[in-house]
């Protein structure tokens, strides 16, 4: 007898077989949903496992990218020096305004050319900070190169060429009654002996042209870390293949070098600096030359190496605040005392405040140091000091030929240093994201 048959005469047996097929029905179900969970869990287990295994891939050479420290102190510390130099060229060029309002602080700024050696203790504990993270993973030299170029060199070369067409433009007699120190007249500008130095950062070793007569400088510290890279490739490599590589840290051995580099060029500016007057009829500046200053970039990169060592030793602020005092007494001595530029010990003593105000504020943790870091504009100035710098002694110079107000000259150089900053500079950082990442 059939199905059919039976389950229209048999309904107890109907029932039991629609009951036995609900049962089949949902236990298949349940077997359905068991597979298509499980092979779910298996895609999403075998999905994490190639998510897991792509970052371990990945997480390498990220790991590898140093990053960048950020102390807004430096960019205070920065402001500070840009103002300091700037204050020292208008007071120097408009006839030293400052002395009939208030002779201390004429005298304070005055000393503004120590805030040249400042920039060179914190350029090299900036820069240092930058290599540091790459002394175990390899110096990538061609991308430090390349960083430096776009940072410096397009905001300089407009510089150079619109200060030298201006120069030119000046008349001869208007020139030597304003400049009675000028080496160089605006007729003899347009010799090419006197240009190209300039364009391939060697003018601190020839004639200074007058509106360009800071740029040494930038000599100096382009000077420096053209080797400074190449300097760290060799000491890595010597420390790796020393027998003593197991004792010896690179930074360790990076101290030593730093030291004895210090020890060298104090002896060459105490033997060789000449004791003339800054001028000598020939328009040569010896004091501007690089081996008599570059130890002050050298004593920045050596605080910045040594720094793990010195925040131990300074973990108390109670030293820290001895060292700052010592260091701002000394600073104190150099700007309101008669500064001799060509003692050797005056630039060594000029670095060694310079340094010690950098390591005891850098972190921000003093008191005085978070003061200053409340200023209003102070960090903003700091982070454009660099085009400041260039443009304000061009400006202050055209300015003063044309006898305006100092005023207003401080507004113009503040004003051609933000426009260089806000075009030039932002366009070159652009190139240099996508060139050099």
């Amino acid at each position: 007898m059939n199905r059919l048959t039976r389950t229209s005469s048999d309904p107890l047996a109907t029932a039991i077989d629609l009951d036995h097929a609900w049962l089949a029905g949902t236990s298949l179900a349940r077997s359905l949903t068991r597979i298509a969970s499980a092979r779910a869990m298996m895609f999403s287990s075998k999905r994490q496992s190639q998510l897991a295994q792509q970052e371990r891939v990945i997480a390498p050479a990220e790991s590898t990218q140093p990053q960048p420290e950020v102390y807004p102190m430096l960019d205070v510390g920065r402001g500070l020096a840009c103002l300091w130099v700037v204050f020292l060229h208008i007071n120097s060029f408009y006839g030293y305004p400052f002395a009939v309002v208030a002779p201390l602080i004429d005298q304070i700024v005055r000393g503004g050319f120590l805030g040249v050696d400042f920039f060179f203790v914190l350029s090299g504990f900036l820069i240092t900070g930058l290599l540091i993270p790459e002394l175990k993973t390899g110096i990538r030299w061609k991308r430090f190169y390349i960083r430096r170029f776009f940072k410096i060199v397009p905001q300089y070369i407009v510089l150079v060429t619109f200060s030298i067409f201006m120069y030119c433009g000046l008349i001869s007699a208007t020139i030597q009654s304003y400049d009675v120190n000028a080496s160089m007249l605006p007729s003899q500008c347009l010799s090419r002996a006197n240009q190209v130095p300039y364009f391939i950062f060697m003018q601190n070793y020839g004639v200074i042209i007058p509106p360009l007569g800071h740029t040494w400088s930038l000599d100096v510290e382009e000077h420096f870390y053209l080797f400074y890279p190449l300097m760290l490739l060799a000491v890595v490599a010597l420390v790796q293949r020393s027998p003593l590589k197991n004792r010896i840290t690179t930074e360790a051995t990076l101290i030593i070098i730093f030291v004895l580099l210090l020890i060298v060029f104090n002896m060459i500016r105490f033997i060789f600096l000449k004791p003339l007057a800054v001028y000598d009829g020939s328009g040569m500046v010896y004091f501007e030359e690089t081996h008599f200053r570059v130890d002050a970039i050298l004593f920045g990169c050596l605080l910045r190496v040594a720094r793990p060592k010195l925040d131990h030793w300074l973990r108390r602020k109670a030293w820290k605040n001895l060292i700052l005092i010592v260091s701002c007494a000394l600073l104190a001595v150099l700007a309101l005392g008669d500064f001799d530029r060509y003692s050797a010990i005056s630039y060594t003593s000029a670095y060694l405040a310079g340094g010690g105000m950098l390591i005891t504020t850098y972190d921000g943790k003093l008191r005085i140091a978070q003061r200053l870091s409340q200023i209003p504009g102070l960090q903003w100035i700091g982070k454009r000091s660099y085009a400041i710098y260039l443009w304000h002694y061009p400006v202050i110079y055209l300015f003063g030929v044309g006898k305006i107000s100092v005023w207003f000259c401080l507004l113009a150089v503040l004003g051609a240093g933000v426009l260089s900053n806000l075009t030039i500079e932002r366009f070159a950082l652009r190139v240099r994201r996508w060139v050099a990442p």
